[in-house]
């Protein structure tokens, strides 16, 4: 197995996802193919070249904020390995102090 596939079956662990062998192998490849195309795109000369100070074009402006319907609570709950009452329920990450 390779490194692509390991990476694969640690992140799908903690994504609590499960995945057969064969999806394993073809997102290991997946994940490989865009690790040499990263690797292309650093061996790019870009020595002058100013960095953007903004992801829109000046004069462009953004879509207007509009409010939507979202998801119900138990929507948003629906795959929460655990939940108490209408939130979800994680472990402690902090120690008391």
């Amino acid at each position: 197995m390779g490194e692509e596939a390991l990476d694969i079956a640690a992140v799908a662990a903690i994504a609590r996802i499960s995945l057969g062998e064969e999806e394993r192998e073809r997102l290991g490849r997946q994940l490989a193919e865009i690790l040499r195309y990263a690797e292309q795109l650093m061996a790019v000369d870009v020595e002058g070249v100013e960095p953007a100070t903004h992801p829109f074009a000046e004069g462009a402006v953004p879509a207007e904020d509009a409010v939507e319907s979202g998801f119900s609570t138990d929507e948003a709950l629906r795959n929460a390995p655990r939940r108490e009452g209408n939130l979800f329920s994680v472990p402690r990450v902090l120690e008391d102090v």
